[in-house]
């Protein structure tokens, strides 16, 4: 139980730091592997990381939790 409780921490701070690049690049920017940072982009890495933490995991990062938690904000306005 424990590996697949670190793999989905795994996968869920690995999306969150990618929309935190994407972000921080800004849209039509290429990030270093000559992905073009579109909205389609983004929103697509908002709504996965969204559905990955669905629950709050308290093994997660304070900025991974505030990413969820605006996540959640977002989809349920």
């Amino acid at each position: 139980m424990l590996e697949i409780g670190s793999s989905k921490l795994w996968i869920i701070n690995f999306y969150q730091e990618q929309l935190s690049k994407f972000i921080k690049l800004g849209l039509g920017r290429r990030t270093e592997n000559d992905v073009i940072i579109t909205e389609q982009l983004i929103e697509t890495t908002r709504k996965r990381l969204h559905k990955l933490s669905v629950v709050y995991d308290r093994s997660l990062t304070p900025q991974a939790h505030k990413l969820r938690q605006l996540s959640k904000e977002y989809y349920n306005n």
